[in-house]
């Protein structure tokens, strides 16, 4: 703290030393599904000096060989008004699972392909809110026979038109806007996360594939006490159309309805909710109760008799690197 020349003010000094950019990582991941897998990922938050993101991420191993990368590239700032440009080129190869229409029972068990690329422009309107235009270029690919029905070679009653119903092109345009006042993206105790998103697919693209589709999230925190945090969230899906599976609102897994298998209940319309207490354990360390409810349906109308619900307890360990999260649930 310097004198200034004002009476009663300071010059603030400070020595600064400029972060290293350059980011590598590497990491594991197990599933059911995927099995045990590698992650190896090299990446620039400032390439090149000139504020330019760029990552490449690399999958290897698992129960699905193939190629299974993605290449992402920010600019953050085009012109005078914060305009934000990303581009993301994919070839990602997984195990996949389907339930059937009601999510009752696995039908079978298939490696799935899916290669495109995405654009996406974004501007703010003002320190909490942003607008998002996304052209995404996404053929999905049914791979080989797993487990269960083949239901490529010897589909059963009612899915002779599976492979052509949900494999090909899709071409769509995405509008969103999302509002965020959170205090913390990572571990966030108050504010709000808002975000509305309309998606248009159609032949007039040169895409396989018309639909519309509509999605409304709501997230809102709440202080409790001292260090304590209620945390709510409602998740709410329209869509019309003929949507490939790829396409359809999913319910089912660790970020939508906890207790049920990943992607579980697919439909046209879907509906889910949660609730959680998180309280402290020790440093770094929160402990959560939670509650989950939702389901996805085709045909008419949202059919809240039908709400599959969830009950559990989790840890919370917030690392430099970010949150780790365990959970149970019934």
């Amino acid at each position: 703290l310097n004198p200034g020349r004002e009476p009663n003010s300071v010059v603030l000094e400070a020595n600064v030393v400029e972060q290293k950019t350059g980011v590598f990582s590497v990491g594991a991941g197990y599933s059911q599904n995927n099995g045990l897998i590698g992650i190896i990922e090299v990446g620039d938050n400032n390439f090149r000096g000139t504020g330019d993101k760029i990552k490449v991420h690399w999958e290897f191993g698992g129960n699905a060989n193939g190629n299974n990368y993605e290449l992402s590239y920010t600019r953050p700032w085009l012109d005078s008004k914060q305009t934000s440009l990303s581009v993301s080129i994919y070839d990602m190869t997984a195990e996949y699972n389907d339930y059937g229409i009601e999510g009752k029972s696995l039908i079978s068990t298939y490696d799935r392909n899916r290669k495109g690329f995405e654009f996406t422009l974004g501007r703010p309107q003002d320190e909490y809110t942003q607008y998002y235009v996304t052209l995404r270029n996404r053929r999905d690919t049914y791979v080989k026979w797993v487990s269960g029905a083949d239901l490529k070679n010897n589909p059963p009653p009612g899915y002779e038109t599976y492979l052509h119903d949900n494999f090909g092109l899709t071409r769509s345009v995405t509008l969103a806007r999302i509002f965020d006042s959170r205090d913390n993206v990572f571990n966030p105790t108050e504010g709000t996360r808002f975000a509305l998103s309309a998606e248009f697919a159609g032949h007039a693209f040169g895409g396989d594939f018309n639909y519309n589709k509509f999605t409304v999230e709501n997230r809102q925190y709440f202080k409790v006490g001292g260090k304590q945090t209620v945390a709510v969230r409602l998740l709410m899906g329209y869509a019309t159309g003929n949507m490939p599976i790829s396409g359809k609102f999913a319910v089912g897994g660790a970020d939508t309805l906890r207790g049920y298998d990943d992607d579980q209940f697919k439909g046209h319309k879907m509906l889910a909710a949660t609730a959680e207490y998180r309280f402290p354990l020790a440093k770094r360390v929160e402990g959560v109760v939670f509650g989950d409810i939702g389901n996805a349906w085709d045909g008419e109308g949202y059919k809240l008799n039908d709400l599959k619900g969830s009950v559990g307890v989790g840890v919370r360990v917030n690392t430099p690197l970010g949150p780790i999260r365990l959970d149970y649930a019934r």
